[in-house]
């Protein structure tokens, strides 16, 4: 995420790291490799939305 530092005109709504079959978020960091990522962010009126499969 150290790129939204670069830039300001983006507001961070959220980043998590879930279970990719429950959903859940993961709070064992062991277990990170086999989640996926979703972000959200803010550029004005517009919200951006994406995940990624970590495994």
């Amino acid at each position: 995420m150290g790129g939204l530092l670069k830039h300001p005109e983006l507001e961070l709504d959220y980043f998590v790291i879930a279970n990719s079959k429950t959903l859940l978020e993961i709070s064992d960091h062991d277990k990170v490799c086999e989640g996926r990522a979703f972000i959200a962010v803010r550029l004005g009126k517009i919200r951006l939305i994406d995940n990624l499969d970590l495994a």
